[in-house]
């Protein structure tokens, strides 16, 4: 399916992230008061949407989604008792989660998309945490985690990258897609 073809139901969990990447469009969203969805509101819209015949939700924020995890398996599991099998799901993550996390993820959640900009010293200078330390040994960890479970599970789904090019990996950009690919990355954008 042709990305600008989706046809599903995004929901913006909330406002926070763990990152401080360093060309954030949405930093003036996380200094403000944590805002995250209301599940009640999520599920009515869910419901609504897939009585007409549409199956996919898409979990985003305009910081990190799975700080809000607790509702992702909610929302993913009311979905699913309404459609069953029928259900595609996908997330956009910066990847920095548990393992506990990287797991469920990779096992239930058929499309995901990890924001990252390239091999460690890219990485590393463009989207640190939010406490300055480096990202790229938990994507690494994640996005491995995330391949292998996708081995195991008959749902048709990848796992796939967005990387924001800078002046840091614009001319670097062939080496970028040849580190997302080490990983088991085979969908970039």
């Amino acid at each position: 399916m042709p990305h600008e073809d989706k046809k599903q139901i995004s929901l913006f969990l909330n406002n926070r992230c763990n990152l401080d990447c360093i060309y954030c469009y949405a930093k003036v969203s996380h200094q403000q008061k944590h805002k995250k969805i209301n599940v009640d509101f999520a599920k009515a819209g869910i419901n609504n949407y897939f009585s007409q015949g549409n199956y996919q939700i898409r979990f985003f924020s305009t910081g990190e989604p799975t700080l809000e995890f607790d509702t992702i398996v909610e929302l993913h599991d009311f979905a699913y008792q309404l459609v069953g099998e029928k259900l595609v799901a996908e997330i956009q993550t910066n990847g920095v989660m548990t393992e506990k996390r990287a797991f469920w993820i990779g096992r239930y959640i058929n499309n995901i998309w990890l924001s990252c900009d390239g091999p460690p010293d890219i990485q590393d200078t463009l989207r640190p945490m939010v406490s300055g330390k480096p990202t790229s040994a938990i994507i690494e960890r994640n996005v491995k985690i995330m391949v292998e479970e996708k081995k195991y599970i008959s749902k048709p789904g990848f796992v796939g990258a967005r990387s924001t090019i800078s002046g840091k990996n614009i001319y670097r950009q062939r080496e970028v897609i040849d580190y997302l690919e080490s990983l088991g990355i085979k969908i970039t954008l």
